[in-house]
């Protein structure tokens, strides 16, 4: 495994990511943080081993270090230590993968039922 240096100045902008579920990770939704460089190249890192108060004070340490740092808003919350907006907009992805799902079952069967006739 290589190793990288990453210098605070060099960080643009930080987001937290939340994929739906499926892409490539099952049921649950996938949490990250992104950070953007100089030069478009992104860190992304898994989130959820890291407690709320570690993952603050990183966002913490980075805005202090480097003031010209974007947070998108679920990081601004995070780094207050604010999870809540992160885990409801993860609720509300599971929420829209299970509609999606359901109505792709429903219009499945009904061609289903239109070509077995």
């Amino acid at each position: 495994m290589s190793q990288a240096s990453i210098q605070v100045d060099d960080i643009t902008n930080i987001q937290i990511v939340i994929f739906q579920p499926g892409q490539g990770n099952g049921k649950k939704p996938f949490y990250q943080m992104h950070l953007n460089m100089n030069g478009d190249s992104t860190l992304s890192i898994n989130i959820k081993p890291y407690s709320v108060s570690d993952l603050a004070l990183l966002l913490q340490t980075i805005t202090t270090k480097n003031s010209r740092v974007i947070l998108n808003d679920l990081a601004s919350e995070l780094q207050k230590g604010n999870i809540g907006p992160i885990v409801r907009r993860g609720s509300i992805r599971i929420v829209q993968w299970a509609l999606l799902l359901g109505l792709a079952t429903a219009f499945l069967v009904l061609v289903r039922a239109i070509l077995t006739r």
